[in-house]
């Protein structure tokens, strides 16, 4: 089998777990460049498995992967991605590992442990497309927006993240990535059944238990941006 350009990954969150599971949007945005670009990308959606996350993991790896990405939120997934990549580190120690999501964005100083390669800063699917272009000889420099990395020294480097947002349209999102109809995509507390799609990007609001202003501080201007009723009305139908 070929190898796998990037293996993706959502893991399990904790108690949110069982109560709302939604389809990994950051995941399916994140996604959307590098295939465009062609490169081999696979989703795995850890919260949807019910066997061990390390059987579900090992036979992508023993097939070969060039690089694990990993959306980190704050809290108990913290532990779950450290474990899940200290397992990649163990299973394929030649494949790379990036964390994206809120926690890198707002803490880029994680770029220290041993068991990250990258950290995606800010919007991931430019910076993906990119990186994947740097691991496979066709760019030669680091100067990627958003990107965190560690020198040989091992002194972290952070290139700085776009002012602006990252605009995607509906028509490039690779939902063909996950199983859309999958029974675990469900809000527990009333068995109802969601597709979520976002009809705006960033928040207007300072919220102090959110990342949000934390993520969208370094956009200039305004914080939120609706998208054109156009592009709502044709992602739904």
């Amino acid at each position: 089998m070929a190898m796998i350009d990037a293996l993706l990954i959502y893991p399990r969150l904790g108690t949110m777990d069982a109560l709302v599971t939604d389809i990994p949007l950051s995941l399916i945005y994140a996604a959307s460049d590098s295939v465009k670009r062609g490169y081999a990308v696979k989703v795995v959606d850890l919260r949807i498995e019910r066997e061990d996350w390390r059987e579900v993991l090992a036979p992508y790896l023993q097939q070969g992967v060039k690089l694990v990405g990993i959306s980190v939120m704050t809290g108990r997934p913290l532990v779950n991605s450290r474990d899940i990549s200290q397992f990649v580190r163990e299973v394929a120690p030649k494949t790379k590992i990036i964390w994206g999501g809120p926690h890198p964005t707002v803490v880029p100083d994680t770029i220290k442990e041993t068991y990250i390669d990258y950290l995606g800063r800010g919007y991931g699917s430019e910076l993906l497309a990119s990186l994947l272009d740097l691991l496979s000889g066709k760019r030669d420099d680091m100067e990627i927006p958003g990107l965190s990395y560690k020198q040989a020294d091992g002194t972290p480097v952070h290139i700085p993240r776009p002012s602006t947002f990252e605009t995607l349209s509906y028509k490039d999102l690779p939902y063909q990535l996950i199983d859309v109809n999958h029974p675990g995509y469900v809000r527990s507390y009333n068995n109802q059944r969601i597709f979520p799609i976002f009809t705006s990007i960033g928040c207007p609001y300072k919220c102090n238990f959110c990342v949000s202003p934390a993520v969208y501080r370094e956009i200039n201007g305004a914080k939120w941006r609706p998208l054109e009723n156009e592009e709502v009305i044709n992602h739904i139908e």
